[in-house]
């Protein structure tokens, strides 16, 4: 038996949005730490409304569930995520094996699909993966590589060149 809390993070990612701007600032120790937060902080109310007006009311829920339903503590608990949350699931994964706040939860790891988890090397590798894949020409590859200097993340965007054919490879 498995039980799954599905969480979007930062705001506005997946089916989460805001009413209010404030919500709209993150990086990505903030959203880390919102997601600690989220899981730690227990709210008085036992009602539960999934009308999400912030991160914050999903925390204050989810807190709540957990303190309601005390058996689920016990509970073997991995950090998961896929694609840009290879950034943050790490940082979250180690605050809860920092944390000696009471109710302990019982983490166990993280698992990571597909993960974002440097971004310049990966987006630099996707030249060479897509000329593997035959999605782009050798005479393209060879341009781009070239005439980017191995740098397509941050590519200098003077170079008219590069941006061409980064753009070509791209489509």
């Amino acid at each position: 038996v498995a039980n799954v809390i599905y969480l979007d993070a930062p705001t506005l990612t997946g089916y989460s949005y805001t009413k209010t701007s404030k919500a709209i600032r993150s990086s990505d120790t903030l959203s880390a730490s919102q997601t600690i937060e989220f899981i730690r902080k227990v709210s008085g109310s036992s009602t539960y409304t999934y009308r999400v007006s912030s991160f914050v009311d999903i925390y204050v829920q989810l807190l709540q569930f957990v303190r309601d339903h005390p058996k689920f503590l016990n509970n073997p608990m991995y950090v998961t995520g896929i694609s840009y949350s290879g950034i943050v699931i790490p940082i979250i994964t180690e605050e809860f094996n920092n944390e000696v706040l009471e109710p302990t939860i019982n983490i166990k790891g993280y698992i990571a699909g597909n993960p974002l988890t440097d971004k310049t090397g990966d987006i630099d590798s996707r030249l060479e993966y897509v000329y593997r894949m035959a999605l782009i020409s050798k005479e393209l590859f060879e341009s781009t590589r070239n005439g980017c200097n191995g740098e397509y993340a941050e590519a200098d965007s003077n170079n008219l060149l590069c941006m061409s054919n980064i753009h070509e490879v791209n489509k």
